[in-house]
């Protein structure tokens, strides 16, 4: 068993390898499995939005803020998006899971610390849509159609995380 000088160097160690092996999965199984959707986001469907950041909720409170929904601008298909995953067939465990392989990104210290739950009617009903596109994974969908004015945005963002419920993501998770 090596020894360990520095203090916290064996959760430095687990750390990399964890990064490791998630990469050389996802690159493994995307060879064997085209990308591929579930179909149309129905209006029932439950939702999962992970939250990355420590300032987008309030544990204490179970309060989700709206920035934990503002979407990023994607140049190559010009338009703003918010990335989600649904929960088609999930259980709560493997949700967790995929936040953990397909969210988490250690390098960059970007680490899964809760997600918000919501349902895809909430959405809809600001007349957003959603691109059902399976990359990362198959039960990855975006949130399009959001207006250009950010103002519009942050209103909308706000509303969604009025509706979501969070759950903190479990000890090992974030």
């Amino acid at each position: 068993m090596p020894v360990y000088l520095v203090k916290g160097e064996r959760f430095m160690e687990r750390i990399y390898w964890t990064t490791a092996c998630r990469i050389i999965c996802s690159k493994l199984l995307s060879r064997f499995r085209a990308k591929k959707s579930l179909g149309d986001v129905e209006p029932g469907e439950s939702l999962a939005r992970f939250i990355l950041s420590r300032k987008h909720f309030t544990e204490s409170t179970s309060r989700i803020s709206g920035s934990a929904f503002l979407p990023l601008y994607n140049k190559r298909s010009d338009r703003f998006e918010t990335s989600v995953y649904r929960h088609i067939g999930l259980s709560d465990e493997t949700i967790w899971k995929i936040g953990l392989l397909f969210v988490n990104n250690v390098s960059k210290k970007r680490l899964v610390r809760a997600r918000a739950d919501f349902r895809a009617h909430e959405a809809l009903s600001q007349k957003l849509l959603f691109d059902a596109n399976g990359v990362p994974h198959e039960n990855h969908a975006d949130i399009i159609r959001w207006p250009s004015e950010k103002s519009a945005r942050k209103l909308i963002c706000g509303q969604l995380a009025t509706s979501a419920k969070l759950k903190v993501a479990p000890k090992g998770i974030g």
